[in-house]
């Protein structure tokens, strides 16, 4: 959708559609609505949208998150190890549109007879920052919103007896 606005004697148009903002400045309102309505018709016909990469499965994801993010991370090493573990589960490797969140949920039962509820969490943490990560700074689609709504387990401290 297209906005013209009157600023410092000049009018400003900004167009906002699909993710897709542009904004330029005109002498008059004339100019600024045909560039305006140009710019939405380009949008439309996606010659300007460049679409987003389609990973076939939150494995592609990791390990490009392995490669490329990890490595200047404060503790690699850890993090390595966890995301190798992380990408033996079943779940790592079904295409992200079968992929839904009762498989993530699926997946967190299972974890939490093996783990303790805070390494759970660090895996997580590990698994959304890729999805944040694929997604801004790759331009990938995500599939971050598998884990909105997933509730994880409460992490009791327990006190330190000395």
């Amino acid at each position: 959708m297209a906005s013209i606005r009157k600023r410092l004697g000049k009018f400003q148009a900004q167009v906002r559609l699909d993710g897709f903002t542009k904004t330029k400045t005109f002498i008059s309102y004339h100019l600024a609505k045909s560039w305006a309505s140009k710019q939405e018709y380009l949008v439309q016909e996606n010659s300007i949208v460049k679409r987003k990469y389609q990973p076939q499965n939150f494995e592609e994801i990791l390990k490009r998150y392995l490669k490329e993010v990890t490595p200047r991370k404060r503790s690699p090493e850890n993090e390595k190890i966890t995301i190798k573990s992380l990408l033996r589960a079943k779940w790592m490797k079904m295409p992200l549109e079968d992929l839904s969140t009762p498989d993530v949920a699926l997946y967190r039962d299972q974890r939490l007879q093996e783990v303790k509820p805070s390494t759970l969490h660090r895996q997580f943490c590990i698994l959304k920052h890729a999805c944040r990560i694929a997604s801004e700074e790759w331009e990938w689609e995500s599939p971050y919103e598998l884990f909105k709504n997933l509730r994880l387990p409460r992490i009791i401290n327990q006190p330190i007896y000395r």
